[in-house]
């Protein structure tokens, strides 16, 4: 089954950087046309004894057509030990290739001989010892070699990649953080509205993630719509290219944050909406109509500035979502644009593109690729 690439129904099209593809192309035709690897974030090699040493015992799994949480039930199971003694450092798609690291926790246990299970759909590549628990979000990035066919247009696609290796794509969350067919978006709806059972407390970070993936997404694609997706603002908040402090640009300052940005040195962010630090005055004028916001005349006077209203009339689609985020989680900054590492490609033929490139965690490989081709129906 090809991977859809379109945009789910509930959103408004996102805007592209480079316009729509001219060719089309399509993805994940096999599960071997989608192959990810996992990169964790520190050394497993310097966590003592591989056989005795810590209460832990790291799996490096390639599983085929199966997800994380499949993988990590038949671990349990194998093992005859609670679901929750199995962790990972984030989850992988189902219809792919994939590679990735289990956490065991064994206190007091021999190491089993995880290296000889067999089962249809992962076998176990490696396993050490470790002193630590594997942790959700414990993972510095992704390495992805993916395989497009039927692509009929190679010369755009040529243009295409070499634009993307030099200024990059917008940084939007993928259609699967949003659930088939929009689920965790409609259910986080709901939810703000008081329609139907508060969910459980298992399933309430799917639904608040794609609320904020929704927004942060929205306001990505208006500031490409109104041309400041490569343009600091006043109030704007940019990050540091080489880590992940930022701070606020300011009226006497912005000349000098624009000469940075154009270096590369500095990264416009957009918010992933939460509890503070979102502004205090932003926090009290967001409760005002549309209408009232865009008649102030003197922003200083409540501590706002243009891009404040600007992402306020975002938000002011779903207000009972915005308040239902600020509510419930935390306020957070994320990159409007993603520079993949290590990008390269190569033609199997006229019409089959093998491609490879890193992103860091958190960030999709099919937002690389919705800038190349366009889903063939």
């Amino acid at each position: 089954m090809a991977l859809s690439l379109s945009t789910p129904s509930l959103i408004k099209p996102l805007q592209y950087l480079y316009q729509a593809p001219k060719s089309n192309g399509i993805l994940k035709t096999y599960p071997e046309d989608f192959c990810v690897k996992e990169h964790l974030g520190f050394d497993l090699n310097n966590s003592g004894d591989p056989h005795h040493g810590g209460e832990h015992v790291f799996v490096y799994i390639q599983k085929r057509n199966a997800n994380t949480m499949f993988v990590a039930e038949a671990l349990s199971k194998h093992l005859k030990i609670h679901p929750k003694l199995i962790s990972h450092a984030g989850l992988k798609d189902r219809n792919a290739l994939t590679e990735q690291w289990f956490g065991i926790h064994l206190p007091g246990k021999e190491t089993p001989d995880l290296l000889s299970l067999e089962h249809p759909e992962f076998k176990v590549l490696k396993q050490v010892r470790h002193n630590k628990k594997l942790k959700t979000g414990a993972l510095a990035g992704n390495f992805f070699k993916l395989i497009v066919r039927d692509i009929n247009d190679k010369i755009d696609v040529e243009s295409r990649l070499a634009q993307i290796k030099l200024t990059g794509v917008p940084n939007y969350f993928g259609e699967q953080r949003f659930g088939h067919e929009d689920g965790n978006l409609s259910k986080a709806i709901a939810w703000s509205k008081g329609l139907g059972r508060i969910p459980d407390r298992s399933r309430r970070s799917f639904f608040l993630s794609a609320a904020r993936s929704f927004f942060f997404n929205s306001i990505v694609s208006a500031r490409l719509e109104n041309g400041s997706y490569a343009t600091p603002l006043i109030g704007d908040q940019v990050q540091f290219t080489d880590g992940n402090s930022y701070f606020t640009v300011k009226a006497e300052d912005l000349t000098d944050v624009t000469t940075r940005f154009k270096l590369g040195l500095l990264r416009i962010t957009a918010p992933l909406i939460g509890k503070a630090p979102w502004k205090s005055a932003q926090q009290e004028i967001l409760s005002l109509d549309t209408d009232n916001i865009n008649n102030i005349e003197n922003l200083n006077e409540f501590g706002l500035d243009k891009i404040d209203l600007f992402e306020k009339n975002i938000v002011s689609t779903y207000p009972e979502l915005f308040k239902l985020l600020v509510k419930e989680t935390a306020t957070h900054r994320r990159a409007i644009s993603l520079m993949p590492q290590d990008l390269s490609w190569n033609w199997l033929d006229d019409a089959t593109l093998e491609v490879s490139f890193y992103l860091p965690s958190g960030c999709y490989a099919t937002t690389i690729m919705r800038e190349v081709v366009t889903e063939q129906v």
